[in-house]
């Protein structure tokens, strides 16, 4: 099978600031109905006020859940996602969480802890010297990784100690 990477980036900016979510779901996907888009972007949170609405002027949850509209319509099967939630509200945080259950392979990048351990069930670290894996979410991570490092702290004063007889 193919891979097709899908990607949301926390960027909000617009090339057309001036389209409407409704003109700017249907320019990237021609062939659907306004009542198909319509219905797409209620999906995702956008009210049909805001549909209306030159995108330019909309707060960023709203341009933030037309990003996510465009995303869910698009054919892809592997999800890069740059901070999804930033500018979310509750709701837009669990249409993305509902979105992302559905999903079978994504990376997430966020800072939000609750979101994360609702939605992963393994931990990419990237770290100096290695990159490890992690099965779990991210409390279940960051509980391993405070026990390394009270080991590693235990294990370094232990040397010193040694050093400091040798010495």
């Amino acid at each position: 099978d193919q891979v097709t990477i899908g990607y949301f980036e926390q960027d909000l900016e617009w090339q057309e600031p001036k389209l409407t979510p409704i003109q700017i779901v249907s320019n990237a996907y021609p062939d659907m109905v306004t009542k198909d888009v319509r219905k797409h972007l209620a999906r995702c949170g956008i009210s049909s006020k805001h549909a209306m609405q030159p995108i330019g002027i909309l707060s960023g949850g709203e341009q933030a859940k037309v990003k996510m509209c465009l995303l869910t319509l698009a054919p892809c099967n592997f999800l890069i996602m740059d901070e999804p939630t930033n500018h979310l509200d509750i709701e837009g945080r669990e249409i993305v969480a509902e979105y992302l259950k559905s999903k079978k392979g994504f990376i997430l990048v966020s800072h939000d802890r609750l979101f994360l351990d609702q939605i992963i069930d393994h931990v990419l670290c990237i770290n100096r010297h290695n990159i490890e894996v992690q099965q779990g979410n991210y409390s279940s991570w960051k509980l391993n990784k405070d026990r390394n490092d009270q080991y590693e702290l235990g294990e370094n004063e232990k040397l010193k100690k040694e050093i400091g007889k040798i010495g």
